[in-house]
Parts: C-alpha cells; sequence; structure tokens
C-alpha cells in the first residue's frame, strides 16, 4: 500500500470511528477492530502482490477468529444470536456478496436475532445509495427507530471502502 493511500485510509478510520462513537461507543469499538483486520488483508495482499481474488480468502480467515459476533456471509455458522453483527458485502468476491444480497440476508438476520441485536457494522465496497433508497432504507430505519430485549437502541452503520478510505454511507 502506498504512503498517501495509508494516510488516507488511516485519516478516514479516525474520522469515521469519531463519528461513530458520537452515536455508539461500542460500535466505535468493533468498526476500529474490523477495520484493523481489513486493512491488514489489503497490506498483505499488497505486499505479497496476490491476486485481488484471494482477498475474499483472508477476510474469511480473519472472520473465523472472531469471536462473539454475528457474521454474514463469512465466519462459523452458529445458531446464537449475538449483541454485534458484521457484515461484508464486496464485489471482488462471488456475486453472491453483492451489497444488495447481504442486506436481504440482514433482513433475515433481523427477523431471527433483533431481540439480541443491537449493534450492526456493514462494510462495502459497491453501493448504489438508489437502490438502497428504494429497497432496504425503510427496513433499516425501522429497526434501528426500535430497542432489543434489554432495551438497547439498534444502531447501523453502513461504511463504503474504497481506495483511498472510507466513508459513512448510513449511521442510525
Amino acid at each position: 500500500m502506498n504512503d498517501l493511500k495509508r494516510k488516507n485510509i488511516f485519516d478516514s478510520i479516525r474520522e469515521i470511528q469519531d463519528k461513530i462513537a458520537k452515536v455508539d461507543e461500542k460500535l466505535a469499538g468493533l468498526f476500529a477492530r474490523i477495520i484493523d483486520g481489513i486493512t491488514r488483508v489489503d497490506d498483505i495482499n499488497d505486499s505479497e502482490g496476490s491476486p485481488y481474488h484471494n482477498k475474499g480468502r483472508a477476510i474469511e480467515d480473519f472472520f473465523g477468529n472472531t469471536g462473539n459476533i454475528n457474521t454474514i456471509p463469512f465466519g462459523k455458522p452458529t445458531p446464537n444470536c449475538y449483541e454485534d453483527c458484521v457484515a461484508i458485502a464486496m464485489r471482488t468476491f462471488k456475486s453472491t456478496y453483492s451489497f444488495n444480497k447481504i442486506a436481504s440476508e440482514l433482513k433475515n438476520y433481523y427477523l431471527n436475532c433483533g431481540d439480541v441485536n443491537c449493534r450492526t457494522l456493514v462494510v462495502t465496497d459497491n453501493w448504489d445509495k438508489y437502490v438502497f433508497d428504494r429497497d432496504h432504507k425503510d427496513f433499516f430505519d425501522i429497526f434501528t427507530s426500535k430497542k432489543n430485549k434489554n432495551n438497547i437502541k439498534h444502531t447501523v452503520v453502513i461504511i463504503l471502502y474504497g481506495d483511498y478510505g472510507f466513508s459513512i454511507q448510513y449511521l442510525k
């Protein structure tokens, strides 16, 4: 990873972490942990000259060790519902991991685990605001307006990941 790209990415990480912390401190911590893992994967792929598709495998390996977090679509499947959920929608993976399909999986996850879940982090590199507004925004708005069984508000952040950093697309 070149120095300019690294600086832009780390500047955007700090800025986003601060914005998320204003809404949910624990979600900001989850963001920092997950993004650190994703950027390490980028460094490994860049330094080894690995093909871009190996990123999917490295992220899968990373999510195999995340602990008590529901992960979509990666990680070990579990019947358990946790307070934290991380979803990754990257076009560098098979089309089954597009944002639209991951958003649909999240809706199903919320129907099953919404009484426990309180924090969701979505990282994507294929954002289409029109499709999100048309197909998913209402559902996310309704979900984030409610609380789980422990009276903790649901918070969802959707982060767009590009070549030169991260940006928040949705935070409620």
